[in-house]
């Protein structure tokens, strides 16, 4: 190699490494880093349910992201996977307290370069079990202590008797579909669709709110005594009025009265086998076969009011005021407590394994007793404003009361609060399950003023049990035929 090619090739050598120099001293791009995430989600909801949000990002450079979630309840999600730029994660949260919640997003990219959390106004979701309020009337048809109950069809019809003696159905959007005169008694749903309510008469209603039928029943009683009615499954229907234990078919026509003593009495139920059982003021507990053949009488020695079954056919009886009794399907004491000295209850409910809950007292004394399928005392749990009416046992354990005179308390099986809905109105019934997630009760709000049916969002529906709720179903049959 002469000298002039080794020059030339120096200087190129030169020129490359200064290049590089030059290429190695100049400063990175800065990364962009993803944008704030749009959320996305439900705007109401209800307090122990979980609901989905989605969230996106869009990433300048076209990178990866990873998506976290602020839930504004103080609890901050875990970091998403990898997904493409604009791709949506969803992730769902539960809240355990009612209020609005401002939910955003957050994004990262592979750089570690992270958003700000957005958009500002994030995605309010209202954590209130209110789903919708419907009008029953402008004044307060219920009597304080007392629950009127409401009944729901399994089209998701809602029916209640309100004042002057009409009964209403409300749709499941909270509209009144119709609303006709004639009933003062809880209204029962038969297995075609009919309603059926008494008060002097019985009255047979179609869905659409039509008169069926009608039977004169006992004008002399019907001042002093209303009975609910009991739906078999085959749609019989009973009803214990006027010293009278009567049983109609579908169409009306009476299939037998039965004598029974005593001016007034509980209401019938239906057990698993389709006896039929009541109580009277003569302080006899009767059973009473589909035929209308009475098949034994007990005698408690004090008027049974409202009664349940228990998983093994054990009819459970609140008798009048302060004993609770359990007797055998073949009519003999299986065992019997008192449960103290002028004790006002709304009767009990039984749970699938035998236990029994029902309130004791009024609101302000009342407390929660859970008692052992034996009858031997589990606990009585004190809740805040006290409890009545009848409880409602849902599929995740929860217990429902009333506390006080205006809040909705749902405990655990140990009696802690789970939650508690204060209505801001006078609660006129206890719980009815819905559909799953829905229940209703109606009160009395004194400040717009008016008696509404209230529709609220709850975790689950009723729990499979032998008779869980007022009259054990959603129809208030009374019934606990197993094939319901």
């Amino acid at each position: 190699m002469n000298r002039h090619s080794s020059d030339w090739l120096l200087a190129r050598n030169l020129v490359v490494a200064a290049l590089l120099v030059a290429a190695a001293s100049c400063k990175r791009m800065p990364n962009a880093g993803p944008e704030r995430p749009t959320v996305i989600g439900p705007r109401r909801g209800g307090i122990d349910t979980a609901y989905t949000f989605r969230a996106a990002a869009l990433d300048p450079e076209g990178d990866s992201v990873r998506l976290r979630f602020c839930w504004n309840d103080g609890d901050t999600s875990e970091w998403s996977g990898w997904v493409a730029n604009g791709e949506t994660v969803q992730m769902a949260h539960t809240w355990c307290a009612f209020g609005t919640y401002r939910v955003t997003a957050q994004a990262r990219d592979p750089e570690d370069s992270i958003s700000r959390w957005g958009p500002q106004a994030g995605w309010e979701i209202l954590i209130d079990p209110v789903r919708w309020k419907c009008r029953l009337s402008s004044t307060n048809s219920g009597v304080y202590g007392l629950s009127l109950s409401l009944t729901l069809a399994p089209d998701g019809t809602v029916y209640a008797d309100a004042v002057a003696g009409d009964i209403v159905a409300v749709n499941p959007d909270g509209t009144v579909k119709w609303r006709v005169s004639g009933g003062t008694s809880v209204p029962s749903v038969g297995p075609n669709g009919n309603i059926y309510f008494d008060y002097i008469s019985i009255y047979c209603l179609s869905p659409d709110g039509l008169l069926r039928w009608s039977f004169l029943l006992d004008s002399s009683a019907g001042s002093f005594y209303r009975s609910q009615t009991a739906v078999g499954t085959d749609g019989t229907v009973y009803t214990n009025y006027g010293s009278k234990l009567r049983a109609f078919r579908p169409d009306g026509a009476e299939s037998w009265s039965l004598p029974i003593s005593g001016v007034y009495g509980s209401d019938p139920v239906i057990g698993p086998d389709g006896t039929i059982y009541v109580s009277t003021s003569t302080d006899f507990f009767h059973a009473v076969n589909p035929d209308g053949i009475v098949r034994w009488r007990y005698p408690m020695g004090t008027m049974g009011t409202k009664s349940a079954f228990g998983p093994d056919g054990t009819i459970i009886v609140y008798a009048q005021y302060d004993s609770l009794f359990a007797l055998n399907p073949d009519g003999t004491l299986k065992w019997a407590v008192r449960l103290g000295s002028n004790v006002l209850s709304d009767g009990p409910v039984v749970a699938a394994d035998g236990s029994i809950y029902l309130c004791r007292g009024m609101n302000l004394d009342g407390v929660l007793e859970v008692r052992n399928p034996d009858g031997t005392l589990r606990g009585i749990f004190e809740v805040q404003g006290g409890v009545r009416g009848v409880p409602a046992l849902a599929a995740d354990g929860t217990v429902y009361v009333n506390s006080g005179a205006r809040a909705i308390c749902a405990l655990d099986q140990e009696g802690n609060t789970r939650w508690r809905y204060d209505t801001g109105a006078e609660l006129n019934s206890e719980l009815l399950f819905g559909p799953e997630g829905i229940a209703y009760f109606r009160a009395y709000d004194a400040l717009e003023p008016g008696e509404f049916i209230y529709c609220i969002n709850v975790p689950t529906g009723p729990a499979e049990a032998p008779w869980p709720m007022y009259q054990h179903d959603p129809q208030r049959t009374g019934c606990a035929d197993p094939s319901r």
